[in-house]
Order: structure tokens, then sequence, then C-alpha cells
């Protein structure tokens, strides 16, 4: 969605040495926003982690299959997800329960929202951008609100499976096939 020329590296964690301004490598990597796909060199990439962010990407497809071409053969990514719903409902699965009209209506005009893709949904698109699927590790609902069960949860989301209705976090660990044999999209 974004694309700009700005590189900008957070305070406070730059490496220390010499270099470590905006957008300059360091002593263990760099850290761009925003980004675009051109915005970095094919098969450059050793490690992508997101923390919490993966939810709030619409073009998950694409952003997964330019992962895949960033990372280098062998090379890992690894997401932490939260499938909660930030908010939106008074239930932590409550998001899912909002058919297309009242979803619009609640993002507005923000420029990011939730996705709202289940967890399954997630793992399959990373194997349909190419990556193996090395762990997932699924981490059930420990808060205290309040759980809808999945005959509450709108039409398109009562497929989803027993297992993906009481996740509330997952950590996804991919990697690059090592030997390029794998589909590169």
């Amino acid at each position: 969605q974004f694309c700009g020329d700005e590189v900008a590296e957070p305070a406070g964690i730059g490496g220390g040495g010499a270099g470590g301004g905006a957008g300059e490598r360091t002593t263990w990597g760099r850290y761009i926003v925003p980004w675009c796909d051109q915005s970095i060199e094919p098969g450059s990439v050793d490690m992508v982690l997101s923390t919490v962010t993966m939810e709030h990407v619409d073009d998950l497809a694409g952003a997964l299959s330019a992962m895949r071409r960033w990372l280098r053969p062998g090379g890992v990514m690894t997401h932490l997800v939260d499938f909660t719903s930030h908010d939106t409902a008074t239930s932590w699965n409550g998001h899912w329960s909002y058919g297309p009209l009242q979803w619009r209506w609640l993002r507005g005009r923000r420029l990011w929202f939730l996705n709202r893709v289940p967890p399954s949904e997630f793992v399959r698109l990373c194997v349909a951008s190419g990556f193996l699927v090395e762990r997932v590790v699924r981490l059930p609902y420990e808060g205290n609100r309040k759980s809808l069960s999945k005959e509450s949860f709108a039409k398109r989301y009562r497929y989803m499976s027993s297992e993906d209705s009481k996740t509330g976090q997952a950590y996804i660990l991919c990697s690059a096939p090592s030997d390029r044999r794998g589909p590169v999209p």
C-alpha cells in the first residue's frame, strides 16, 4: 500500500558503532519503513521478522510474496500474529461476527485496520507464497474478555476450525527453500 524513499531507523537500535543512521546497514540489519517491493533487492535478506503487524496488512498475499522474493535461499521468516479483535468488539473474537457492511462501516476511511484472516488461512498464504512452514505455535486467548461461539460468526468465518476460532495469537516460522525448487511467485 505504501511505498516511499524514506528509510527510517528507530532510536536506540542502530548498532552503536560507525554508521547506524537511517537505512544504513548496522551490525544486525536494517529497518525500512515504509517499504515497497522494489526497495529491497531480491535474495538479499536473511530474516524477516514481524510482531503483531501482519494482522493489519490488507494485501497479505502480496506482502508475503514480496517477502519470499527478498529472502535468500534458506532465509527465515517469523511472525507473531495477533488474531484478536483489537477492541473492535466486546468479545476477543467478535471481529469475526461482523458481516461485510458492518466491517466496512467500522473501518471507515482508515488506511489500515484488521484483515481478519484466520490462522489457517495465514499459514495457507505462506505456503502459496513459496515458503516452507517450519512451525506454528498457537496460543489460545487467555484474557478476561468473553468468547463468541462459531455460530455467532459471520457466514464467511463460520467455516474456520475450532482450533482457529480459539487461537488468540500464533508464532509462525517459515523458511525459503534452500534449493530454489520451491515456488517463487
